[in-house]
């Protein structure tokens, strides 16, 4: 994070766009704040290796980089996606929000 603020010119943004934290979690909610390597099933059937940090992580590394944070959110899936396909839908969105999306500045 410091070295991304350091290359920024004033004015500059820098989006963060990671699977939600709450995801990497199988499921166990109560390892939410278990930092580390995990081996985390993905809602399409395929297993990855992740590190996980929790959102606090990542906001704490971007204040002490010195990024100003102009927007958080924490995305789900759109309903109109549940039309299309309602078991993918559904499976899915069991897994709660989607991504963690941070918008940050270098003023």
């Amino acid at each position: 994070m410091r070295n991304i603020f350091a290359t920024l010119k004033t004015k500059g943004t820098f989006f963060i766009i990671v699977g939600h934290p709450l995801r990497v979690n199988n499921g166990d909610i109560a390892k939410y704040l278990e930092r580390g390597w995990r081996s985390v099933s993905l809602p399409w059937g395929m297993k990855v290796d992740l590190y996980h940090k929790t959102i606090s992580d990542y906001i704490d590394a971007s204040v002490k980089a010195g990024f100003h944070i102009s927007f958080v959110e924490e995305t789900v899936l759109p309903d109109k996606l549940k039309k299309n396909n309602p078991k993918a839908y559904e499976n899915y969105n069991s897994y709660g929000a989607i991504n963690l999306v941070l918008l940050l500045q270098k003023i």
